[in-house]
C-alpha cells in the first residue's frame, strides 16, 4: 500500500515539473508603428518551394518600414519599444526573412529577426480609378537576436514562430505591417524541486528493497 502511494506521489510530482517547464509564453510583435508608410512588395510566377504554388509563386518585400516592438510574457521587460531604422526584407523564392534595426536603450543596429516561410499567400485587388491593394500573409519559424533576447531576459533556447505575418500595399507602397510572433519559453525548474523529486524517488527505491 505504501509503495503504491509513493509511486503515485512521484508520478504527480514529475507531471507538475513538466507542466511548469512549458507553461510560460513570450510574445514579441513588430509593426509599422510611427515609422510611416514605406517599402514595396511584388510577386512573379517563378517556381517556388513554398505552398500554395499559385500564380504568385515568389513574393518579394523590400525595405518595408518597421517602427514598433511590443513585448509580453517576460519577467520585467513587457512593454512597447520604438524600433529605429527598422527595415523588413523577405523573399519566398530564397525562403528568407530579415528585420534589421535598433531599439533605443536595448540593442544597437543589427538583425533583430531572421527566419523562413512555411506557407504564404499574396492577393492583388484592383482599385476603382487605378492602382491595386496587395495583401501578403505568411507563417513560419524564426530566430531573434541574441542581444535582444538577453536584454529582454528571455531564454536563448526559446523557439519562436511568426503566425500573423500580414502586410498591405496600396498603389506600390506598403501601408500596413504586422508580425505577430510567439515562443514557448523554457522556464528553469528551481533546484529545490529537483532535490525533492530525487528524495521521493529514493524513498520509492528504499521501500521496494524492503
Amino acid at each position: 500500500m505504501k509503495k503504491s502511494y509513493l509511486l503515485k506521489v512521484c508520478a504527480v510530482l514529475l507531471c507538475t515539473l513538466m507542466y511548469t517547464n512549458a507553461s510560460a509564453v513570450v510574445v514579441i510583435d513588430f509593426e509599422k508603428g510611427g515609422a510611416g508608410d514605406g517599402g514595396t512588395m511584388s510577386c512573379n510566377d517563378e517556381p517556388s518551394p513554398i505552398p500554395p504554388f499559385s500564380s504568385c509563386n515568389v513574393a518579394v518585400g523590400t525595405d518595408i518600414t518597421i517602427g514598433e516592438m511590443n513585448v509580453t510574457g517576460t519577467d520585467s521587460a513587457d512593454g512597447t519599444y520604438v524600433v529605429q531604422g527598422g527595415l523588413l526584407n523577405f523573399n519566398t523564392g530564397t525562403n528568407m526573412i530579415t528585420l534589421e534595426g535598433s531599439i533605443s536603450g536595448i540593442v544597437t543596429t543589427q538583425i533583430l529577426l531572421s527566419g523562413s516561410f512555411n506557407e504564404f499567400s499574396y492577393t492583388s485587388t484592383p482599385l476603382v480609378g487605378g492602382g491595386t491593394v496587395d495583401t501578403f500573409t505568411a507563417n513560419g519559424p524564426d530566430n531573434k537576436s541574441v542581444d535582444l533576447l538577453n536584454a529582454l531576459g528571455v531564454d536563448l533556447d526559446t523557439p519562436f514562430s511568426f503566425f500573423g505575418f500580414s502586410l498591405q500595399q496600396q498603389s506600390g507602397v506598403v501601408t500596413s505591417t504586422i508580425i505577430s510572433n510567439t515562443g514557448a519559453a523554457i522556464v528553469p525548474i528551481p533546484a529545490a524541486l529537483w532535490l525533492f523529486a530525487s528524495g521521493i524517488i529514493g524513498l520509492v527505491g528504499f521501500a521496494r528493497r524492503r
